[in-house]
């Protein structure tokens, strides 16, 4: 079972040599795990638990970073370098788009309120209206 688990992961990365797709499974810096073990049909604690598995992926990767697919990973943070270079950005994008989000879900809920009041009033007069028999002029002109 280890060694199958080995032979579809290096059949995985033959595939993926061939098509040259590493840019969809890499995150973080590394390899996803995640994704490789639902393509390959094992668990993802298979790269903790199978030693040569852990070996096949390292070994993966340390060519990917000899081949600058991968970034090298630095050894006192764990981090790669390119993590380490980002500079800090401001506000996060998504929080102004959540606030300007959430400023015209206000908006347009204190403008729907107003027009079922407005709604509320006009069909009030219309009760009292229209069962009498009286001529109304809702604002169009014969």
């Amino acid at each position: 079972m280890k060694q199958e688990s080995v032979d579809r992961f290096n059949a995985w990365i033959a595939e993926r040599k061939a098509k040259e797709d590493w840019s969809e499974y890499i995150r973080r810096g590394q390899l996803n795990r995640s994704e490789i073990s639902t393509e390959c049909g094992f668990a993802r604690s298979a790269f903790s638990t199978n030693d040569l598995l852990k070996s096949a992926l390292a070994k993966a990767e340390k060519k990917l970073i000899a081949e600058d697919i991968l970034a090298p990973v630095s050894a006192s943070t764990g981090s790669s370098d390119q993590q380490e270079k980002r500079a800090p950005v401001g506000p996060d994008p998504r929080d102004q788009e959540i606030k300007r989000l959430r400023e015209r879900v206000s908006t347009l809920a204190a403008e729907n309120a107003e027009l079922k009041a407005q709604l509320k009033s006009r069909n009030t007069i219309l009760d009292e209206i229209i069962p009498r028999g009286r001529r109304v002029n809702l604002g169009e002109q014969p």
